[in-house]
């Protein structure tokens, strides 16, 4: 019933998910690690923080405390468990209604262990920013470790292994260890996301199926030709293909439109931003604008040859 359910609304689970694009749970590892496919999940009054990057280089400021009831896009994840518990771990969500938020406090007025996380300061909210644009974790929770607990014990023990004959001493070492193991701590940010709790949008999907239907009468005939299988080398092989008479400065402008759109020019999703100057591949390549030129003429030399040597039989 609870698959019905969710055939006909927006959102899919992991089963119909492997249902309708007939695969498994290592091809939607595969699509969302690609960015072809962004997992989602639904919270009900969950505690949330919402956060910014200040600086562009990953250094996190914290902008408000919040409790949320709605939909959120998990814009990174831990996927170790998924395959075999079909577990997501991710800190960093999007939410998508500013209407189901509502806002605790955006006051720093917190202690100050929760800045041992990601979270390294906190920033007041400007009048110019908006809380569809933040990203948001798990409201920091300090959790003991085990692990640091039974460290700081060992190291206390030898330190005072001297004076292990006397109980006296052992006594006061052992005390001395265990007040200064119950200072040692994580800071947890992580939110656990369990199989029923991953989401994902039937838009998406559908427009999933739609670019594979529509790239698959391609059989990349240059892409194929080389020996190391460059991925972006089949994104300039359809391009190729498609626009043959284009210049090299209209097929930047059609890939750059067509990555912006979420379209079919990228079927393996190999493309993870794109400018004025270069395009960064998921695999952290950065394809500058003359090497993406000399790839294009490399590729309509090879197509040229091909419709040459058709002609001469």
């Amino acid at each position: 019933m609870t698959n019905i359910v969710l055939e006909m609304k927006e959102w899919y689970s992991i089963d119909n998910v492997c249902r309708k694009l007939d695969c498994d749970l290592s091809d939607i590892l595969w699509l969302m690690e690609n960015k072809r496919l962004y997992p989602y999940t639904k919270f009900n009054n969950a505690l949330l923080l919402a956060y910014k990057d200040i600086t562009g280089t990953g250094y996190y400021a914290g902008k408000a405390q919040a409790r949320y009831s709605g939909y959120a896009k998990i814009n990174s994840f831990d996927a170790r468990r998924f395959i075999k518990n079909r577990v997501l771990s991710t800190s960093s969500l999007s939410i998508l209604s500013e209407n189901e938020l509502k806002i605790i406090t955006t006051d720093d007025t917190f202690e100050p262990w929760i800045y041992n996380s990601h979270i390294k300061t906190w920033q007041y909210i400007k009048e110019n920013e908006n809380f569809l644009k933040f990203e948001y974790c798990k409201f920091p929770e300090k959790v003991y470790s085990a692990k640091k607990y039974i460290s700081a014990l060992n190291e206390a023990l030898e330190k005072h292994a001297s004076g292990l004959n006397d109980s006296s001493s052992l006594l006061l070492s052992y005390q001395e260890s265990l007040k200064n193991a119950a200072n040692l701590y994580s800071t947890n940010t992580n939110l656990i996301l369990k199989g029923e709790n991953i989401l994902f949008n039937k838009n998406e999907i559908e427009q999933s199926i739609n670019r594979k239907e529509n790239t698959a009468q391609y059989k990349y005939p240059w892409f194929m030709s080389a020996k190391r299988k460059d991925g972006f080398r089949k994104v300039i092989d359809l391009l190729v293909q498609l626009y043959p008479k284009k210049s090299s400065f209209e097929l930047w402008t059609i890939l750059e439109n067509d990555w912006k759109n979420d379209g079919e020019l990228d079927p393996d999703g190999i493309v993870d931003e794109i400018d004025g100057l270069s395009i960064t591949l998921n695999d952290e390549r950065v394809i500058k604008k003359s090497n993406f030129d000399n790839k294009l003429s490399s590729c309509k030399r090879y197509y040229k040859i091909m419709e040459e040597d058709r002609d001469s039989y």
